[in-house]
């Protein structure tokens, strides 16, 4: 086989594995779209009202609903109820170790102004699962508050890397850029923020 050949197999076969991969991410979506409880659809939609009744809900017909538990601490950290969101973060934890438990802990001691307990609840989210996104974009901003901006923006970065649709990242990002003195750079997160926010 000829080098051109075996370059233009290749070609095919990058193809059809992205074709694939696109279709599993789609039959994901779908499956998670048909099969999701209520609440965590309700909070994707920023519904967080509805949710928190939702999972309250749930929590009335099992008391050791994991998800229900995550979800609501999702729910009350979006409607400013930051301490009964950590609560609700501690809840889960004692049921199911879970990253997106961690992580909503951690969003609940940011708005707390905890950083340092929000920077070790992150990075424990990240030992159960290091692919886990928003607890890299997480742990940006905890390492943003303590003045770290070089460490955030490695975070922001690898968040990135793992979903680079992750529109709140980009901002994080600029802002972590403009700290240090990178003003263009940062204009560019900011509108890539724009783009994935539309």
């Amino acid at each position: 086989m000829d080098f051109v050949t075996l370059i233009s197999v290749l070609a095919g076969v990058v193809t059809i594995v992205g074709g694939i991969a696109g279709f599993l991410r789609y039959l994901h979506t779908r499956r998670r779209k048909v099969m999701s409880p209520h609440f965590l659809n309700l909070n994707l939609a920023g519904q967080h009202q509805q949710a928190l009744e939702s999972c309250q809900k749930a929590l009335r017909k099992n008391p050791q609903d994991d998800l229900a538990y995550v979800n609501l601490s999702w729910a009350l950290n979006a409607l400013g109820r930051h301490q009964e969101a950590l609560d609700a973060s501690d809840q889960v934890i004692t049921l199911k170790e879970s990253a997106p438990a961690y992580t909503n802990r951690g969003w609940a001691l940011q708005a707390l102004k905890h950083y340092s307990q929000a920077l070790q609840a992150h990075e424990k989210a990240l030992a159960l699962d290091p692919n886990f996104a928003p607890a890299y974009k997480g742990k940006g901003d905890d390492l943003f508050a303590l003045g770290a901006w070089d460490q955030a923006l490695a975070a922001y970065d690898y968040a990135l890397l793992l979903d680079p649709g992750f529109a709140p990242v980009y901002r994080g990002k600029g802002d972590a850029l403009q700290k240090q003195g990178r003003f263009q750079e940062a204009q560019q997160a900011y509108e890539k923020a724009r783009q994935f926010e539309r």
